[in-house]
């Protein structure tokens, strides 16, 4: 998405990631896909889906952005953040009108109305929380890093930070429903005021350090990349057999932003990148980049155009918001 190598590129300049530029691609449609569900009549696909199959992609963006966010210089990564907020307000601006609609639409109390409008246009408005998560991540990891006492701190101790989040993201997700202790329910209910889990305390900053942490161990990272394959299917595996005990356990009505292993699949794919390479490959993958920011940033104003104009089944629905996204991607880049 709009954090892709195409950014790292400003930040350093390094050898093009083909693979890795591929990968955020199919990363940026299966995204897309996800917030057309359900994409067909089948319920159980649906749910696996949304709830399992492509919860590595977000994850993805993030770890790749924190691994070239680390790999720069203070300065470029000052500009960096720049270009992001620049991003942010732009987007923001683009969706404004859902928020007015949505803002004389409802019944609700003016000021609630006024409240979720601010927290729409501060935390992200639907698909905009990710620039918004991103953001305030890196913010919060700048100015730590530009105070010397705590960077020194921070730089010994980020990996038991980075766990300790990764917990309690996903104990405040869906895992705090397994214990009847009214504090956790308050805090989790709380947690709202900063966008709950899904944001940056809980997720962009951990999978941020995560990063950082193979971008230091690289040379550790750099060997035997078939274990990394049995790694990629094993987690991914094991993530499956978490969703479908959680389903089981606690319902449909689930929503698995963080748990305990989805996001192992999106570290295993992005160290494998480095392994694969397509150099090969004489077509340069630069404007997929491009293309990928603009599908992001676009494709939930063509599902509210292509359900306001066009009568679809579920399955072509899906088919056509895809592909209206790729084309206009591919013609404005």
């Amino acid at each position: 998405m709009l954090i892709s190598k195409k950014d790292a590129d400003e930040m350093k300049n390094n050898n093009q990631n083909k693979l890795l530029d591929i990968l955020k691609y199919l990363a940026a449609v299966l995204i897309v896909c996800s917030h057309c569900l359900p994409i067909t009549s089948n319920k159980i696909f649906n749910i696996y889906y949304g709830q399992w199959f492509f919860r590595f992609c977000v994850p993805l963006f993030f770890i790749s952005t924190g691994y070239y966010f680390f790999d720069s210089t203070k300065e470029k990564q000052k500009k960096y953040i720049i270009r992001i907020t620049l991003i942010f307000l732009i987007c923001s601006l683009l969706y404004l009108p859902r928020y007015i609609s949505y803002f004389f639409q409802t019944s609700i109390d003016l000021h609630i109305k006024i409240d979720i409008f601010i927290d729409n246009f501060i935390l992200g408005y639907y698909h905009l929380w990710y620039l918004s998560a991103l953001l305030f991540g890196l913010l919060i990891i700048y100015v730590i890093q530009k105070t010397k006492k705590i960077n020194f701190i921070f730089q010994k101790i980020y990996t038991i930070i980075t766990v300790i989040l990764i917990l309690c993201g996903a104990l405040f997700d869906e895992y705090y429903k397994f214990f009847n202790i009214p504090l956790i329910k308050q805090i989790q209910q709380s947690l709202q005021i900063i966008g709950g889990v899904r944001h940056a305390l809980f997720f962009a900053i951990p999978m941020i350090l995560i990063g950082k942490f193979i971008l230091e161990h690289k040379k550790i990272f750099s060997k035997k990349s078939k274990l990394y394959v049995v790694l990629l299917v094993f987690t991914s595996m094991l993530s499956l057999v978490e969703c479908y005990i959680l389903f089981n356990t606690l319902g449909k009505n689930i929503t698995l932003d963080i748990t305990l292993f989805n996001y192992f699949p999106a570290i295993f794919l992005f160290i494998l990148t480095f392994f694969y390479k397509i150099d090969n490959i004489k077509i340069s993958t630069r404007p997929l980049r491009k293309q990928c920011d603009i599908i992001y940033i676009i494709h939930i104003w063509i599902i509210v155009g292509v359900d306001k104009y066009l009568n679809l089944m579920l399955q072509y629905r899906c088919i056509i918001v895809v592909l209206f996204s790729v084309i206009i991607a591919f013609l404005l880049s």
